[in-house]
């Protein structure tokens, strides 16, 4: 998150733990058997109409439950705190539908009230890895999606503009000129440059088309009298800029271009 330039203001960590949650149903007498639907649900919080969601956790027994702060959260706080992160607070209500956690959970979450969606969370589980054959072994995980994030930056006009990898896309005109395509990209890329080759069948306008809407920045057309002659056009797909180059010089023209 501050990869992403967000200050410890603008989102929170909730963590809870799962041992916690599962002494407070044992102190219920709440069966094994139906620790399952309690998580699954308890996890719907927020997700379906408050007053269904009340209803259906009292019919389970596990309403108004009585959950306190574990040793490893607080243990969690405190290393966290040591090392400069503060926006960390527990939430007997935080849970996570899964089935393997087994001690402390955690959820991120935006603090603007247009976004209210966990960004990403995890936690720990001791028993995951025997599951598929290997010793047990207590580890920690997490899972984060590429929407949640990007909804969080846009909040806070922090996207970053979009800039391909790519340099460079080779089109060949025709059919024919698909191997004089190639084989000028892979002369390129050895000049470490990062090139797209384009030799299917469409019209080069429709593979110009294609570029700029990747992002691409350059493009060189490849045709009978570019693989005989060895002489290119570099066309800048932002200024329209046309360039000659040969072999040499198209990763110079390129590199000075390229934003």
């Amino acid at each position: 998150m501050r990869t992403f330039k967000l200050t410890e203001k603008q989102f929170i960590i909730k963590i809870n733990s799962r041992q916690a949650i599962r002494d407070a149903l044992m102190q219920r007498k709440i069966p094994a058997n139906k620790e399952k639907e309690v998580h699954s649900l308890r996890d719907k919080r927020g997700k379906i109409p408050e007053q269904e969601f009340d209803a259906l956790l009292h019919e389970l027994g596990a309403d108004n439950l009585q959950i306190e702060e574990s040793d490893d959260c607080k243990i969690v706080r405190e290393t966290l705190a040591k090392r400069g992160i503060h926006n960390v607070i527990f939430d007997a209500s935080l849970e996570r539908g899964f089935d393997y956690y087994t001690g402390m959970i955690f959820e991120v979450f935006d603090t603007d009230e247009k976004n209210s969606r966990s960004v990403f969370g995890g936690g720990r589980y001791d028993n995951l890895m025997s599951l598929f054959g290997a010793e047990p072994l207590p580890a920690v995980g997490f899972g984060m999606g590429n929407v949640t994030i990007k909804n969080t930056l846009e909040t806070y006009n922090l996207l970053p503009a979009y800039q391909p990898a790519c340099h460079l896309l080779i089109a060949s005109i025709a059919p024919e000129n698909a191997e004089g395509a190639v084989s000028l990209a892979e002369s390129l890329r050895q000049r470490d440059l990062n090139v797209a080759v384009d030799t299917t069948e469409r019209k080069v306008k429709d593979k110009i088309k294609s570029a700029s809407k990747l992002g691409i920045l350059h493009l060189v057309c490849i045709g009978d009298d570019e693989e005989k002659t060895h002489s290119y056009t570099v066309k800048n797909l932002k200024t329209g800029e046309e360039t000659v180059a040969n072999d040499d010089t198209v990763r110079n023209i390129i590199f000075s271009q390229h934003e």
